[in-house]
């Protein structure tokens, strides 16, 4: 029995090191990468997408898009990705199941949410190498050229802050709008990102949370706009990142900790998804991947600490977390990751 369980607690720190050293070795993170591809994309055959949107209002969205610009930047760094993957990821959100939960009757159809992060992910797959061994270019290409001049046509009299929903306004869905522009609309860029600034009420000189409490700074939002202001201007990226810093941000062993919220007694929602001791999942994620995209140091170790205690499963060429539970984990570990191949 002794030898049982000494074989036992040997495999189980081999497993331990070799995840703990997997961001460090091009090798072992490229094995990660592909083997989490392999299993998402399987998943997503399956109906990956309808199980998300039975859980999240944007969920077949969201895991699609993420997963296709997972794939767009993993291309990047590796040539055989297959690009049958992020078309079809990318085509699943133009179907009616997938705008679902969003509103038409806005003044850009859908909304901000939506046009966002689908003209996003179509301009980044569009720029990318990989896009010149599509043989359906024209489909893209048009699909983003419509989806453009509707967000510069719903701003071509004055500038405004565009709803997600009805009567619901997040400013970091109007920066992802701004970051999905081509650089012909640098003018109506500028202009409005001041407007978001001007906007927020924030003490700190942040970009507010929400429209509806103008004041209101939280971790995850942070993250998100700060990896979105990578892909509109790097420098004020890098200032966002600096400021918000010291309010959300307690390093542990090289760990980046983030906060939801500056005050701790404040509870999880949608957003935030579960906080533990005021330290937000979604924010700690995001801000991964914002450090990521930056090169801030410990984007490496915190996301050591988002796969090790995802409990991964790595084995016959595919990986998964958390027993295949929490899918939407594995897409953003992955989008995390394939930052982190250099």
């Amino acid at each position: 029995m002794k030898k049982i369980i000494k074989i036992l607690i040997s495999i189980v720190l081999f497993i331990s090191l070799i995840n703990l050293i997997t961001p460090h070795v091009n090798f072992l993170l490229i094995r990660s990468i592909e083997n989490q591809i392999a299993y998402l994309s399987n998943e997503f055959e399956n109906g990956l997408g309808e199980k998300l949107q039975s859980r999240f209002p944007e969920g077949e969205l969201f895991g699609n898009l993420i997963f296709a610009l997972s794939l767009i930047e993993y291309s990047k760094k590796c040539e055989s990705v297959d690009i049958d993957l992020i078309e079809d990821a990318i085509l699943r959100t133009t179907s009616q199941e997938a705008k679902t939960n969003f509103t038409k009757e806005l003044p850009l159809e859908y909304g901000a949410f939506y046009n966002g992060w689908t003209n996003f992910t179509l301009k980044k797959y569009i720029e990318s190498e990989v896009f010149k061994r599509s043989a359906r270019k024209n489909t893209f290409i048009n699909l983003y050229n419509e989806i453009s001049n509707k967000i510069i046509e719903v701003q071509r009299d004055s500038i405004r802050i565009l709803e997600t929903y009805s009567n619901s306004v997040w400013p970091a869905d109007n920066l992802i709008c701004i970051a999905s522009l081509n650089s012909k609309n640098k003018e109506l860029k500028k202009l409005w990102l001041e407007k978001i600034w001007t906007k927020s009420k924030s003490d700190k000189k942040l970009i507010n949370h929400c429209g509806e409490i103008p004041s209101e700074i939280r971790g995850s939002s942070q993250a998100l706009i700060t990896y979105f202001l990578a892909n509109i201007n790097e420098n004020l990226a890098e200032e966002n990142f600096r400021k918000y810093k010291p309010l959300f941000i307690k390093k542990f062993i090289g760990i980046s900790f983030t906060k939801e919220y500056l005050e701790n007694d404040s509870s999880e929602d949608i957003d935030s998804g579960p906080i533990l001791f005021g330290f937000g999942s979604v924010a700690m994620i995001m801000n991964s991947k914002a450090m990521a995209t930056l090169n801030i140091k410990g984007a490496k170790s915190t996301w050591n600490f988002l796969n090790f205690i995802g409990i991964p499963v790595n084995l016959f060429g595919k990986k998964y977390y958390l027993l295949g539970k929490e899918p939407i984990y594995d897409i953003f570990l992955l989008w995390i990751a394939v930052d982190l191949l250099k």
